[in-house]
């Protein structure tokens, strides 16, 4: 077997089929033939990819899909030099903590609304106009 697909589905008859699904594809089975003809199915492009060896190759398929452009751009700034990956992880573990805290706020800052509103509908419930 060279190439499986499966699909999600609930226990109802609605399937996820078209939102996701897992490709698994037996590099080692691939033959020759479809080594060279892989332009044309992006899954196929994509195998050829992570089987790739030569930095040629790499940059071949990069230019043909801006999914694995994106990938070999994020494995090239891993794969520099030690200093440099710590860098960058150091930026993106901060842009994270930025984003995580900022929502953290925000989250805090509704369920403060929240509250107010619920006070403020029991003190206008206590007040008697006539």
């Amino acid at each position: 077997m060279l190439f499986l697909t499966y699909t999600l589905k609930k226990a109802q008859p609605l399937s996820f089929h078209k939102k996701m699904g897992f490709h698994v594809i037996e590099l080692p089975k691939l033959p020759p033939e479809l080594k060279d003809s892989v332009e044309t199915n992006k899954v196929f492009l994509r195998a050829k990819f992570i089987s790739s060896e030569k930095k040629e190759d790499f940059d071949m398929i990069a230019q043909k899909d801006p999914y694995i452009e994106s990938a070999y751009q994020q494995i090239q700034i891993i794969s520099q030099d030690e200093q440099k990956r710590l860098e960058y992880e150091a930026r993106e573990k901060a842009i994270r903590n930025h984003n995580q805290m900022t929502f953290e706020a925000k989250q805090r800052g509704i369920a403060i609304g929240e509250q107010r509103g619920r006070d403020q509908g029991e003190y206008d419930k206590s007040i008697y106009i006539p």
